[in-house]
């Protein structure tokens, strides 16, 4: 009995010692493995790049690349514009240690406390397939607002910002009714996604119609360094004649350099509309009521005279309105249902891209877009760490965006005015007519 009982200790044992070294053996990918973050700086300006730095080390060798994936949470925007981690080599307590960096540009949108959540790190072998997941340390900022500016708008944080205009026609000032002047405004920042450009007041002024194209944002990454960049393109149709100046344009940004308050500043434009419409001369209707007195054939020739006159008047009437509401561009219902066409899609950029669209030509806060789950999965899914990989749109997107738009009542947009034609000459709120 004695020696039965001996054996099954032994036997229990040794089961004990196998089930350990085979728990061991699972838990050694991460036994040793260094997760560290940092950002750079703590305690930034609203709209200003913070550097957020996540290395993963591995103890002697590294199996394969690790794969990562940050959060989007709110009030602040990342990005990885690397997708490829820099490979990296230290020795801690006298042990060699592999592995990689990778980066992500984090921007606050607001002030406070934010915190930026754990990224998550998911271990692979070398057959691509995952063996584990890590988490990183949450980190906080501690966002201030830069004195003189609306922390309630989009805020540009940089060392450099640039704005540029241009006309066409160039250099004309004598103009005549019914011409349109179009002008296109470039704006471009350092360090500064293009995002982060708030739209452009038209500036309409009584006796000119101002109506804005969509606008063309691009993000270029040149040797690890980002410019954002917008331009506007607005076109003023001059409606009545009198001299009037057309409206500067500005973009107060926050130098990180100097440390204080700067505005990118053009002049407007003072232009003279004559009384004649162009291509028209005067003296029609003397000229008809010099017939009407004559014998009747000339009457018959003014006749033919005035309906020609007429028939010119609702043509060009007509060119008109072609003309302006080609220069409106799509409605914001529109524009609406193009997002929903591509919500139902498989290309994610595609939806990103009608959103934008959708997004710039309604009043809606960018803010307000930018806490919806369904808004943020497809920023995750185009911005996510790691190879982009095709997908579809997340699912809840329109109906989001349609609650979204339910509670606000009937969307505002930003040329709404401007859908029917009449009433002419809109208020003004930023330039008044030159005297």
């Amino acid at each position: 009995m004695r020696r039965a009982t001996a054996v099954l200790r032994v036997a229990i044992a040794l089961l004990i010692s196998a089930a350990s070294a085979a728990l061991a053996q699972d838990a050694t990918p991460k036994d040793g493995i260094v997760v560290r973050t940092s950002v750079d700086p703590a305690a930034p300006v609203i709209g200003q790049h913070v550097r957020l730095v996540l290395d993963v080390l591995f103890p002697g060798r590294m199996p394969a690349p690790p794969r990562v994936e940050a959060l989007q949470p709110p009030g602040l925007q990342i990005f990885r514009f690397e997708s490829q981690g820099l490979t990296i080599r230290e020795t801690i307590d006298g042990a060699p240690y592999v592995g990689q960096r990778f980066e992500f540009a984090v921007y606050p949108r607001r002030a406070g406390s934010l915190s930026i959540p754990p990224v998550e790190v998911r271990l692979m072998d070398r057959a691509g397939d995952q063996t584990g997941t890590l988490a990183s340390q949450p980190q906080t900022l501690a966002v201030s607002a830069p004195p003189g500016m609306d922390p309630s708008r989009p805020a540009i944080a940089s060392t450099r910002v640039t704005l540029t205009d241009s006309w066409d026609p160039a250099n004309a000032k004598l103009m005549r009714i019914g011409d349109a002047i179009v002008r296109v405004i470039k704006r471009e920042a350092d360090d500064t996604p293009s995002l982060a450009f708030a739209p452009l007041d038209a500036g309409a002024l009584e006796g000119v119609r101002a109506y804005a194209d969509q606008p063309l944002s691009e993000d270029r990454v040149e040797r690890g360094r980002l410019t954002g960049e917008r331009t506007d393109r607005i076109i003023y149709v001059l409606e009545r004649p009198g001299d009037y100046l057309l409206p500067p344009v500005s973009q107060i940004w926050w130098d990180l350099s100097a440390g204080g308050l700067r505005h990118a500043s053009k002049d407007g434009r003072r232009v003279t509309v004559a009384a004649t419409p162009a291509g028209a001369k005067g003296g029609g209707s003397a000229a008809f009521a010099r017939l009407l007195t004559r014998r009747p054939l000339a009457a018959l020739a003014g006749g033919a005279v005035a309906i020609g006159l007429i028939g010119w008047f609702l043509a060009a009437r007509i060119v008109g309105r072609r003309r302006q509401r080609e220069a409106l561009g799509p409605s914001e219902a529109e524009l609406f249902s193009r997002l929903k066409h591509a919500a139902r899609g498989e290309d994610s950029g595609a939806a990103y891209r009608a959103l934008a669209a959708w997004r710039d030509a309604t009043a809606i806060p960018r803010h307000r877009l930018a806490a919806l789950p369904s808004v943020q999965a497809l920023e995750r899914t185009l911005f996510a760490a790691g190879p982009r990989q095709a997908a579809a749109p997340p699912r809840g997107l329109i109906a989001d965006l349609q609650a979204l738009r339910s509670k606000r009542g009937a969307v505002r947009e930003r040329r709404a005015a401007e859908e029917s034609l009449p009433p002419l000459n809109p208020a003004a709120a930023d330039c008044s007519r030159a005297r």
